[in-house]
């Protein structure tokens, strides 16, 4: 984009020396840095709010629908749970009420980049979730240190989550329904509409952070040959393990997508990320 502020540019700079490359592309640098482009654009275009939503999302439904709901219950930045500990929270769908509540999260982004102190508060939080890795980031006595790629724009949007979850809520990532309840788990009921963890309902849908996609499609990594694929440490990827979630595609009341057998059905209304 051309729209492009000397804050943009400076947090790039200062991104170099924070994120780790990902086998030579800035993925994880652009990642955090699409923030501050949607600052400069929201400037430019006299934008009052916006909705992101990443390019690879399959959309069920008309999201001018759920405009109404999300002026009217969501007044922070809201966005996707990913992990059962909250330690990675995903802009794959990222609402901005206003943009004052973008500047504070870049701002507080631009903290982490620009002084060693916001930077290393950052880091010890993380370090419980993320650790340990020998040769890692902020190594112990014994070397071992946070793996490299845990620092990034998901675990920095839920650390401003503990920081101050009125600034940024999060979107239900389930549907209702009476899960089964283990001490292993969480309880996942908590990110269905109505639960604690989350905002309150936006109409018939569900957002996905990107364990619904990856069942539906399977893995990049594995080029999606591993349709039905789900991650224990996923909020959701627990949610269908122990509860034998199933999703079906339905147009004019015929089945016509099921990525795989399972012996209970729960309704899914999702937007899908095929990530």
């Amino acid at each position: 984009t051309n729209i492009r502020s000397k804050l943009t540019e400076s947090f790039h700079n200062l991104s170099v020396d924070i994120f780790q490359m990902d086998y030579n592309n800035e993925l994880w640098i652009t990642s955090a840095l699409r923030f501050f482009i949607m600052e400069d654009v929201m400037i430019e275009k006299k934008y009052t709010e916006m909705l992101h939503v990443e390019a690879d999302n399959l959309l069920y439904g008309k999201l001018t629908s759920i405009l109404p709901i999300l002026r009217d219950k969501y007044n922070g930045l809201a966005a996707t749970p990913l992990t059962d500990k909250k330690f990675f929270v995903t802009a794959s769908v990222l609402w901005i009420p206003n943009l004052d509540s973008l500047v504070k999260f870049n701002k507080y982004l631009y903290d982490i980049a620009s002084n060693k102190e916001n930077y290393l508060e950052y880091v010890h939080w993380l370090r419980q979730y993320a650790c340990c890795k020998q040769g890692g980031i902020d190594p112990d006595i014994h070397g071992k240190g946070i793996k490299p790629f845990a620092i990034n724009e998901m675990s920095m949007l839920a650390y401003y989550h503990v920081k101050s979850a009125n600034n940024l809520i999060f979107l239900p990532v389930l549907p209702n329904h009476n899960y089964i309840k283990s001490r292993y788990i969480v309880d996942v009921s908590e990110y269905s509409p109505g639960g604690k963890e989350v905002g309150p309902a936006t109409g018939s849908g569900i957002w996905d952070p990107n364990s619904w996609g990856q069942y539906i499609g399977g893995t990049h990594n594995r080029r999606g040959s591993n349709i039905g694929f789900t991650d224990s440490t996923h909020i959701i990827g627990q949610a269908i393990r122990t509860n034998t979630c199933k999703l079906e595609m339905i147009c004019d009341n015929k089945t016509i997508y099921q990525p795989i057998e399972s012996s209970q059905l729960v309704s899914i209304n999702a937007l899908a990320d095929s990530n």
